[in-house]
Protein backbone atom coordinates (compact mmCIF):
# COMPACT_ATOMS: atom_id res chain seq x y z
CA UNK A 1 0.00 0.00 0.00
CA UNK A 2 1.43 3.42 -0.97
CA UNK A 3 2.53 5.42 2.08
CA UNK A 4 4.18 8.79 2.48
CA UNK A 5 4.74 11.52 5.04
CA UNK A 6 3.36 14.99 4.39
CA UNK A 7 2.56 18.18 6.31
CA UNK A 8 -0.65 20.18 6.53
CA UNK A 9 0.20 22.46 3.61
CA UNK A 10 0.84 19.44 1.40
CA UNK A 11 -2.45 17.88 2.55
CA UNK A 12 -4.24 21.07 1.48
CA UNK A 13 -2.60 20.89 -1.94
CA UNK A 14 -3.58 17.24 -2.21
CA UNK A 15 -7.21 17.94 -1.31
CA UNK A 16 -7.58 21.06 -3.45
CA UNK A 17 -7.00 19.31 -6.75
CA UNK A 18 -9.89 20.05 -9.07
CA UNK A 19 -11.80 21.60 -6.13
CA UNK A 20 -9.39 24.49 -5.68
CA UNK A 21 -12.07 27.06 -6.53
CA UNK A 22 -14.75 25.59 -4.24
CA UNK A 23 -12.56 25.17 -1.17
CA UNK A 24 -13.00 27.87 1.44
CA UNK A 25 -10.18 30.37 1.09
CA UNK A 26 -8.01 30.08 4.20
CA UNK A 27 -6.50 33.53 3.69
CA UNK A 28 -6.91 35.73 6.70
CA UNK A 29 -6.88 32.78 9.09
CA UNK A 30 -3.89 31.77 11.12
CA UNK A 31 -0.85 30.68 9.07
CA UNK A 32 -0.70 27.03 8.05
CA UNK A 33 2.01 25.27 10.02
CA UNK A 34 3.85 23.19 7.47
CA UNK A 35 5.99 21.53 10.13
CA UNK A 36 3.20 19.33 11.53
CA UNK A 37 3.72 16.05 9.73
CA UNK A 38 1.45 13.04 9.28
CA UNK A 39 1.60 9.70 7.52
CA UNK A 40 -0.94 9.15 4.78
CA UNK A 41 -1.85 5.76 3.31
CA UNK A 42 -3.67 4.71 0.13
CA UNK A 43 -4.86 1.35 -1.14
CA UNK A 44 -2.84 -0.48 -3.75
CA UNK A 45 -5.86 -0.17 -6.08
CA UNK A 46 -5.76 3.63 -5.97
CA UNK A 47 -4.44 4.35 -9.44
CA UNK A 48 -3.00 7.79 -8.78
CA UNK A 49 -2.35 8.26 -5.06
CA UNK A 50 -1.09 11.76 -5.69
CA UNK A 51 -4.54 12.85 -6.95
CA UNK A 52 -6.71 10.74 -4.66
CA UNK A 53 -7.71 11.26 -1.07
CA UNK A 54 -5.74 8.96 1.22
CA UNK A 55 -7.57 6.20 3.07
CA UNK A 56 -5.81 6.80 6.40
CA UNK A 57 -4.13 9.74 8.08
CA UNK A 58 -1.91 8.62 10.94
CA UNK A 59 -0.47 10.81 13.70
CA UNK A 60 0.13 10.65 17.49
CA UNK A 61 -3.10 10.74 19.56
CA UNK A 62 -2.19 14.02 21.25
CA UNK A 63 -2.27 15.75 17.83
CA UNK A 64 -5.76 14.53 16.82
CA UNK A 65 -7.86 17.21 18.46
CA UNK A 66 -5.88 20.13 17.06
CA UNK A 67 -5.75 18.54 13.61
CA UNK A 68 -9.52 17.95 13.46
CA UNK A 69 -10.22 21.53 14.51
CA UNK A 70 -7.82 22.73 11.81
CA UNK A 71 -9.39 20.43 9.19
CA UNK A 72 -12.87 21.76 9.95
CA UNK A 73 -11.62 25.27 9.19
CA UNK A 74 -9.39 24.68 6.17
CA UNK A 75 -10.99 21.62 4.54
CA UNK A 76 -14.55 22.87 4.17
CA UNK A 77 -15.29 20.44 1.32
CA UNK A 78 -14.42 17.54 3.62
CA UNK A 79 -16.81 18.12 6.47
CA UNK A 80 -16.69 16.11 8.57
CA UNK A 81 -13.16 15.01 7.73
CA UNK A 82 -13.60 11.50 9.19
CA UNK A 83 -16.53 10.82 6.87
CA UNK A 84 -13.94 10.53 4.08
CA UNK A 85 -10.63 9.59 5.72
CA UNK A 86 -9.86 7.62 8.87
CA UNK A 87 -7.70 9.36 11.46
CA UNK A 88 -5.72 6.79 13.47
CA UNK A 89 -2.73 6.55 15.76
CA UNK A 90 0.45 4.92 14.41
CA UNK A 91 -0.05 1.91 16.67
CA UNK A 92 -3.64 1.35 15.58
CA UNK A 93 -2.66 1.85 11.94
CA UNK A 94 0.03 -0.81 12.15
CA UNK A 95 -2.31 -3.22 13.95
CA UNK A 96 -5.27 -2.84 11.62
CA UNK A 97 -3.42 -2.87 8.30
CA UNK A 98 -2.01 -6.30 9.21
CA UNK A 99 -5.31 -7.78 10.39
CA UNK A 100 -8.00 -9.66 8.51
CA UNK A 101 -11.26 -7.81 7.92
CA UNK A 102 -13.43 -9.88 10.28
CA UNK A 103 -13.12 -12.74 12.73
CA UNK A 104 -16.03 -15.15 13.26
CA UNK A 105 -17.39 -15.26 16.79
CA UNK A 106 -16.98 -19.04 16.84
CA UNK A 107 -18.89 -21.52 18.97
CA UNK A 108 -20.04 -18.84 21.42
CA UNK A 109 -21.74 -16.81 18.70
CA UNK A 110 -25.28 -17.61 19.83
CA UNK A 111 -24.42 -16.46 23.35
CA UNK A 112 -23.30 -13.07 21.97
CA UNK A 113 -26.54 -12.80 19.96
CA UNK A 114 -28.71 -13.83 22.92
CA UNK A 115 -26.99 -11.31 25.19
CA UNK A 116 -27.81 -8.57 22.65
CA UNK A 117 -31.46 -9.66 22.55
CA UNK A 118 -31.47 -9.70 26.35
CA UNK A 119 -30.26 -6.11 26.46
CA UNK A 120 -32.84 -5.09 23.87
CA UNK A 121 -35.62 -6.72 25.89
CA UNK A 122 -34.39 -4.94 29.03
CA UNK A 123 -34.31 -1.49 27.44
CA UNK A 124 -37.45 -1.87 25.33
CA UNK A 125 -39.55 -3.77 27.86
CA UNK A 126 -41.29 -7.08 27.26
CA UNK A 127 -44.77 -5.90 26.38
CA UNK A 128 -47.49 -7.47 24.22
CA UNK A 129 -45.72 -6.35 21.03
CA UNK A 130 -42.41 -8.00 21.91
CA UNK A 131 -40.36 -9.15 20.02
CA UNK A 132 -41.89 -7.49 16.93
CA UNK A 133 -40.75 -4.09 18.19
CA UNK A 134 -37.15 -5.27 18.59
CA UNK A 135 -35.82 -4.57 15.11
CA UNK A 136 -32.35 -5.42 13.75
CA UNK A 137 -31.54 -1.70 13.59
CA UNK A 138 -32.47 -1.24 17.25
CA UNK A 139 -30.26 -4.20 18.16
CA UNK A 140 -27.37 -2.76 16.13
CA UNK A 141 -27.42 0.36 18.34
CA UNK A 142 -27.17 -1.50 21.64
CA UNK A 143 -24.12 -1.35 23.89
CA UNK A 144 -23.61 -5.11 23.77
CA UNK A 145 -23.78 -5.08 19.96
CA UNK A 146 -20.89 -2.61 19.78
CA UNK A 147 -18.83 -4.78 22.14
CA UNK A 148 -19.65 -8.00 20.29
CA UNK A 149 -18.78 -6.35 16.98
CA UNK A 150 -15.44 -5.33 18.50
CA UNK A 151 -14.75 -8.95 19.44
CA UNK A 152 -15.70 -10.10 15.94
CA UNK A 153 -13.24 -7.62 14.41
CA UNK A 154 -10.44 -8.57 16.78
CA UNK A 155 -10.50 -5.48 19.00
CA UNK A 156 -10.03 -7.66 22.06
CA UNK A 157 -7.63 -5.22 23.69
CA UNK A 158 -9.77 -2.16 22.96
CA UNK A 159 -13.13 -3.11 24.47
CA UNK A 160 -12.91 -0.44 27.16
CA UNK A 161 -12.37 2.22 24.48
CA UNK A 162 -15.34 1.00 22.42
CA UNK A 163 -17.54 0.88 25.51
CA UNK A 164 -16.55 4.41 26.50
CA UNK A 165 -17.10 5.70 22.95
CA UNK A 166 -20.63 4.22 22.84
CA UNK A 167 -21.53 6.08 26.03
CA UNK A 168 -19.82 9.29 24.90
CA UNK A 169 -21.85 9.49 21.69
CA UNK A 170 -25.05 9.48 23.71
CA UNK A 171 -23.79 11.97 26.25
CA UNK A 172 -22.60 14.39 23.55
CA UNK A 173 -25.94 14.19 21.72
CA UNK A 174 -27.97 14.41 24.96
CA UNK A 175 -29.45 10.95 24.51
CA UNK A 176 -27.90 9.12 27.43
CA UNK A 177 -29.15 5.61 28.18
CA UNK A 178 -29.56 4.15 31.68
CA UNK A 179 -26.49 2.14 32.59
CA UNK A 180 -27.04 -1.61 32.98
CA UNK A 181 -24.66 -2.67 35.74
CA UNK A 182 -24.91 -6.35 34.80
CA UNK A 183 -24.01 -5.74 31.16
CA UNK A 184 -20.33 -5.12 31.82
CA UNK A 185 -20.13 -8.19 34.07
CA UNK A 186 -22.03 -10.47 31.68
CA UNK A 187 -19.95 -9.40 28.71
CA UNK A 188 -16.74 -9.83 30.67
CA UNK A 189 -17.80 -13.37 31.57
CA UNK A 190 -18.76 -14.19 27.98
CA UNK A 191 -15.64 -12.72 26.41
CA UNK A 192 -13.61 -14.68 28.94
CA UNK A 193 -15.15 -17.89 27.55
CA UNK A 194 -14.10 -17.21 23.96
CA UNK A 195 -11.11 -18.88 22.41
CA UNK A 196 -9.11 -15.65 22.37
CA UNK A 197 -9.84 -15.04 26.06
CA UNK A 198 -10.69 -11.39 25.54
CA UNK A 199 -11.74 -9.45 28.59
CA UNK A 200 -13.33 -6.10 29.28
CA UNK A 201 -11.00 -4.21 31.56
CA UNK A 202 -8.46 -5.67 33.99
CA UNK A 203 -8.17 -9.31 35.04
CA UNK A 204 -11.21 -11.06 36.44
CA UNK A 205 -12.22 -9.72 39.90
CA UNK A 206 -12.47 -12.51 42.52
CA UNK A 207 -16.09 -11.67 43.35
CA UNK A 208 -17.07 -12.30 39.71
CA UNK A 209 -15.18 -15.56 39.26
CA UNK A 210 -18.20 -17.58 40.46
CA UNK A 211 -20.26 -16.30 37.50
CA UNK A 212 -17.44 -17.18 35.12
CA UNK A 213 -17.22 -20.65 36.63
CA UNK A 214 -20.96 -21.21 36.40
CA UNK A 215 -21.11 -20.12 32.75
CA UNK A 216 -18.09 -22.27 31.89
CA UNK A 217 -19.92 -25.28 33.30
CA UNK A 218 -23.07 -24.44 31.33
CA UNK A 219 -21.03 -24.17 28.14
CA UNK A 220 -18.93 -27.30 28.69
CA UNK A 221 -21.20 -29.60 30.73
CA UNK A 222 -24.68 -28.33 29.86
CA UNK A 223 -25.48 -27.23 33.41
CA UNK A 224 -24.02 -25.82 36.62
CA UNK A 225 -22.47 -28.28 39.04
CA UNK A 226 -24.25 -28.79 42.37
CA UNK A 227 -21.35 -27.38 44.38
CA UNK A 228 -21.23 -24.24 42.21
CA UNK A 229 -24.96 -23.75 42.64
CA UNK A 230 -24.56 -24.08 46.40
CA UNK A 231 -21.98 -21.28 46.37
CA UNK A 232 -24.25 -19.09 44.23
CA UNK A 233 -27.36 -19.55 46.36
CA UNK A 234 -25.71 -19.67 49.79
CA UNK A 235 -28.26 -19.61 52.60
CA UNK A 236 -31.27 -19.71 50.29
CA UNK A 237 -31.65 -23.48 50.43
CA UNK A 238 -35.10 -23.37 48.82
CA UNK A 239 -33.41 -22.60 45.50
CA UNK A 240 -31.67 -25.97 45.53
CA UNK A 241 -35.03 -27.75 45.52
CA UNK A 242 -36.36 -25.39 42.86
CA UNK A 243 -33.38 -26.12 40.64
CA UNK A 244 -34.12 -29.82 40.98
CA UNK A 245 -37.60 -29.22 39.59
CA UNK A 246 -36.12 -27.75 36.41
CA UNK A 247 -35.85 -31.21 34.86
CA UNK A 248 -39.57 -31.97 35.14
CA UNK A 249 -42.42 -30.94 32.84
CA UNK A 250 -42.52 -27.48 31.28
CA UNK A 251 -45.48 -26.46 33.44
CA UNK A 252 -43.66 -27.59 36.57
CA UNK A 253 -40.58 -25.59 35.59
CA UNK A 254 -42.65 -22.43 35.15
CA UNK A 255 -44.30 -22.90 38.54
CA UNK A 256 -40.89 -23.56 40.10
CA UNK A 257 -39.52 -20.34 38.59
CA UNK A 258 -42.45 -18.37 39.92
CA UNK A 259 -41.83 -19.92 43.35
CA UNK A 260 -38.22 -18.67 43.24
CA UNK A 261 -39.16 -15.01 42.99
CA UNK A 262 -39.33 -14.47 46.75
CA UNK A 263 -35.80 -15.83 47.22
CA UNK A 264 -34.56 -13.77 44.27
CA UNK A 265 -35.97 -10.62 45.87
CA UNK A 266 -34.22 -11.47 49.14
CA UNK A 267 -30.89 -12.07 47.40
CA UNK A 268 -31.27 -8.72 45.61
CA UNK A 269 -31.13 -6.86 48.91
CA UNK A 270 -27.56 -8.06 49.34
CA UNK A 271 -26.35 -8.36 45.72
CA UNK A 272 -28.43 -7.40 42.67
CA UNK A 273 -26.01 -8.99 40.20
CA UNK A 274 -26.21 -12.30 42.04
CA UNK A 275 -30.02 -12.08 42.09
CA UNK A 276 -30.05 -11.26 38.37
CA UNK A 277 -27.83 -14.24 37.56
CA UNK A 278 -29.98 -16.65 39.61
CA UNK A 279 -33.14 -15.37 37.91
CA UNK A 280 -31.62 -15.50 34.43
CA UNK A 281 -30.16 -18.97 34.94
CA UNK A 282 -33.38 -20.48 36.35
CA UNK A 283 -35.33 -18.87 33.51
CA UNK A 284 -32.98 -20.44 30.97
CA UNK A 285 -33.76 -23.87 32.44
CA UNK A 286 -37.46 -23.62 31.51
CA UNK A 287 -36.58 -24.34 27.88
CA UNK A 288 -32.78 -24.73 27.57
CA UNK A 289 -31.30 -22.97 24.56
CA UNK A 290 -34.43 -20.94 23.80
CA UNK A 291 -35.71 -17.42 24.52
CA UNK A 292 -39.43 -18.08 24.27
CA UNK A 293 -40.06 -17.55 27.99
CA UNK A 294 -38.49 -14.10 28.17
CA UNK A 295 -41.77 -12.60 29.43
CA UNK A 296 -41.75 -14.92 32.45
CA UNK A 297 -38.20 -13.96 33.38
CA UNK A 298 -39.08 -10.28 32.91
CA UNK A 299 -41.39 -10.50 35.94
CA UNK A 300 -38.31 -10.41 38.18
CA UNK A 301 -36.81 -7.24 36.69
CA UNK A 302 -37.80 -5.08 39.63
CA UNK A 303 -35.62 -7.06 42.04
CA UNK A 304 -33.22 -8.48 39.42
CA UNK A 305 -32.67 -5.69 36.83
CA UNK A 306 -30.09 -7.68 34.85
CA UNK A 307 -32.08 -10.92 34.72
CA UNK A 308 -32.75 -10.78 30.97
CA UNK A 309 -29.03 -10.28 30.22
CA UNK A 310 -28.09 -13.43 32.13
CA UNK A 311 -31.13 -15.24 30.73
CA UNK A 312 -29.87 -14.52 27.23
CA UNK A 313 -26.29 -15.47 28.04
CA UNK A 314 -27.17 -18.76 29.78
CA UNK A 315 -29.64 -19.68 27.02
CA UNK A 316 -27.15 -18.83 24.30
CA UNK A 317 -24.51 -21.10 25.82
CA UNK A 318 -26.93 -24.04 25.44
CA UNK A 319 -28.43 -23.11 22.08
CA UNK A 320 -28.05 -25.22 18.96
CA UNK A 321 -29.59 -22.87 16.43
CA UNK A 322 -32.68 -21.85 18.40
CA UNK A 323 -31.29 -18.40 19.19
CA UNK A 324 -30.57 -17.69 15.53
CA UNK A 325 -34.14 -18.69 14.63
CA UNK A 326 -35.72 -16.59 17.40
CA UNK A 327 -38.41 -14.12 16.31
CA UNK A 328 -38.44 -15.17 12.69
CA UNK A 329 -34.68 -15.11 12.24
CA UNK A 330 -33.86 -11.97 14.22
CA UNK A 331 -30.91 -13.76 15.81
CA UNK A 332 -29.44 -14.72 12.46
CA UNK A 333 -29.82 -11.14 11.21
CA UNK A 334 -27.93 -9.87 14.27
CA UNK A 335 -25.16 -12.40 13.65
CA UNK A 336 -24.92 -11.33 10.00
CA UNK A 337 -24.33 -7.74 11.06
CA UNK A 338 -21.81 -8.73 13.74
CA UNK A 339 -19.66 -10.72 11.33
CA UNK A 340 -19.85 -8.28 8.41
CA UNK A 341 -16.49 -7.90 6.64
CA UNK A 342 -14.63 -4.64 7.27
CA UNK A 343 -11.26 -3.43 6.04
CA UNK A 344 -9.55 -0.40 7.55
CA UNK A 345 -8.54 0.72 4.04
CA UNK A 346 -12.17 0.92 2.92
CA UNK A 347 -13.78 4.34 2.96
CA UNK A 348 -15.70 5.12 6.17
CA UNK A 349 -19.45 4.50 5.98
CA UNK A 350 -20.36 6.66 8.96
CA UNK A 351 -21.09 10.37 9.11
CA UNK A 352 -18.04 10.98 11.30
CA UNK A 353 -15.84 9.32 13.94
CA UNK A 354 -16.28 9.71 17.68
CA UNK A 355 -13.06 11.76 17.96
CA UNK A 356 -14.35 14.40 15.55
CA UNK A 357 -17.79 14.45 17.19
CA UNK A 358 -16.10 15.27 20.49
CA UNK A 359 -14.13 18.12 18.88
CA UNK A 360 -17.24 19.59 17.24
CA UNK A 361 -19.68 19.33 20.14
CA UNK A 362 -17.49 19.55 23.24
CA UNK A 363 -17.17 23.32 23.10
CA UNK A 364 -18.98 26.49 24.19
CA UNK A 365 -20.54 26.94 20.75
CA UNK A 366 -20.97 23.48 19.18
CA UNK A 367 -20.39 23.13 15.44
CA UNK A 368 -23.29 21.32 13.81
CA UNK A 369 -23.25 22.75 10.28
CA UNK A 370 -22.29 19.52 8.55
CA UNK A 371 -24.29 17.10 6.47
CA UNK A 372 -25.51 13.77 7.87
CA UNK A 373 -26.21 10.82 5.63
CA UNK A 374 -29.90 10.59 6.56
CA UNK A 375 -32.42 13.09 7.84
CA UNK A 376 -32.90 12.75 11.57
CA UNK A 377 -30.08 10.24 12.08
CA UNK A 378 -26.35 10.55 12.75
CA UNK A 379 -24.07 7.52 12.33
CA UNK A 380 -20.90 7.67 14.40
CA UNK A 381 -17.89 5.37 14.03
CA UNK A 382 -16.69 4.19 17.45
CA UNK A 383 -13.68 2.35 15.99
CA UNK A 384 -12.92 1.24 12.42
CA UNK A 385 -15.84 -0.95 11.35
CA UNK A 386 -17.89 -0.34 14.53
CA UNK A 387 -20.62 2.29 14.46
CA UNK A 388 -23.78 3.40 16.23
CA UNK A 389 -26.58 5.81 15.37
CA UNK A 390 -28.39 8.53 17.32
CA UNK A 391 -31.09 11.05 16.49
CA UNK A 392 -29.86 14.24 14.85
CA UNK A 393 -29.98 17.14 15.42
CA UNK A 394 -29.63 16.41 19.09
CA UNK A 395 -32.64 17.22 21.28
CA UNK A 396 -32.63 20.21 23.57
CA UNK A 397 -33.32 18.04 26.60
CA UNK A 398 -31.85 14.62 27.41
CA UNK A 399 -35.07 12.62 27.19
CA UNK A 400 -34.25 10.18 24.42
CA UNK A 401 -34.09 6.42 24.37
CA UNK A 402 -33.05 3.92 21.76
CA UNK A 403 -36.66 3.10 21.00
CA UNK A 404 -38.34 6.54 20.86
CA UNK A 405 -39.60 8.01 17.64
CA UNK A 406 -42.29 5.50 16.61
CA UNK A 407 -45.22 7.39 15.11
CA UNK A 408 -48.85 7.12 16.18
CA UNK A 409 -49.92 4.98 13.21
CA UNK A 410 -47.25 2.40 14.04
CA UNK A 411 -48.37 2.29 17.67
CA UNK A 412 -52.00 1.90 16.56
CA UNK A 413 -51.13 -1.03 14.32
CA UNK A 414 -49.28 -2.73 17.16
CA UNK A 415 -52.22 -2.21 19.54
CA UNK A 416 -54.69 -3.65 17.03
CA UNK A 417 -52.48 -6.71 16.53
CA UNK A 418 -52.09 -7.15 20.28
CA UNK A 419 -55.85 -6.88 20.79
CA UNK A 420 -56.51 -9.44 18.06
CA UNK A 421 -54.03 -11.88 19.59
CA UNK A 422 -55.55 -11.41 23.04
CA UNK A 423 -59.12 -12.01 21.82
CA UNK A 424 -58.02 -15.07 19.87
CA UNK A 425 -56.39 -16.35 23.02
CA UNK A 426 -59.65 -15.87 24.97
CA UNK A 427 -61.53 -17.79 22.27
CA UNK A 428 -59.02 -20.62 22.47
CA UNK A 429 -59.25 -20.85 26.27
CA UNK A 430 -63.04 -20.89 26.08
CA UNK A 431 -63.06 -23.76 23.60
CA UNK A 432 -60.59 -25.73 25.73
CA UNK A 433 -62.75 -25.15 28.80
CA UNK A 434 -65.81 -26.48 26.97
CA UNK A 435 -63.96 -29.64 25.97
CA UNK A 436 -62.54 -30.15 29.47
CA UNK A 437 -65.85 -30.02 31.36
CA UNK A 438 -67.82 -31.55 28.49
CA UNK A 439 -70.46 -28.84 28.48
CA UNK A 440 -71.64 -29.70 25.00
CA UNK A 441 -72.81 -27.47 22.22
CA UNK A 442 -75.90 -26.25 24.06
CA UNK A 443 -74.24 -25.19 27.27
CA UNK A 444 -73.54 -21.65 26.23
CA UNK A 445 -76.74 -20.74 24.47
CA UNK A 446 -76.84 -17.80 22.27
CA UNK A 447 -73.05 -17.75 21.92
CA UNK A 448 -71.77 -16.60 18.60
CA UNK A 449 -68.27 -16.68 17.32
CA UNK A 450 -66.60 -13.48 18.62
CA UNK A 451 -64.50 -13.29 15.48
CA UNK A 452 -67.61 -12.85 13.36
CA UNK A 453 -68.33 -9.51 15.06
CA UNK A 454 -64.84 -8.09 14.99
CA UNK A 455 -63.69 -5.97 12.12
CA UNK A 456 -60.17 -4.53 11.97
Amino acid sequence: MPTTTINRRQLLELVWGSHRDTLADPSGAEPIRATQEMTVIWRDEDATPGGTLPRIVSMPPEAHQDFLAWAYTYLAILRPFTAFVRLLTPGMTSELTQRAGAVALGRRREAFVALIIGEGATRLGVGPGFPLQLTPNACANLHSHALARAVALGFDQHLDEVSSAWSSVRELTRQSEPELADLRTAFQVLSGLTDRRSQLGPSFPPELSIFHRACSEIADLGDIRDETWSVLTGQWTSLRKIRGQMIESRETRIRAFEGAQIAIAEISRANTIQASFVSGYLGSRIAPGELDHVSIVARTLESAPGALLWFGLCSGLRSDGQILAFAGGLGRRILRDLEQESNVLDRPRSDLAIGELEVLLNRDRPLTDFRAGSNGVLTVELAPGISTTVRWPRPMDAQGTLFEGRDVSFETQILVKDLTVALDRVDSIRRRLERTVDLGSGSLRGRTDPKSKRRY
